[in-house]
């Protein structure tokens, strides 16, 4: 189902002129149903997140991808501080070897 606004509802609140110039969001419901203002959500019968098992599920998902997230970003950051600790040690063996090299040009 599409969600359906009616035009002059759109045009009077992007005026500012719905509800006496108060700018209350709009809270659209499905299938060509008016939209409501302020109060009651549209859906009321629906449970709390993760108390059905698709939410359950999802949630799950969410965690698992976050727990791989934070052992990726642990293995990247240690790449990341090896990666620097070689640069360092190259700059060290660069400048070694730029000394030696000046010495023996004399």
């Amino acid at each position: 189902m599409p969600i359906q606004e009616e035009p002059d509802v759109v045009r009077d609140h992007a005026a500012g002129s719905v509800d006496g110039g108060s700018r209350q969001p709009v809270r659209y419901r499905l299938g060509g149903h008016r939209p409501e203002r302020g109060g009651r959500r549209p859906h009321d019968s629906s449970g709390p997140a993760a108390a059905d098992e698709v939410s359950a599920l999802t949630a799950a998902q969410f965690v698992a991808h976050g727990q791989m997230y934070q052992a990726v970003s642990a293995q990247a950051a240690a790449i990341h501080d090896m990666f620097v600790n070689t640069l360092g040690i190259s700059a060290g063996s660069y400048a070694a070897t730029e000394a030696a090299n000046a010495i023996a040009a004399g």
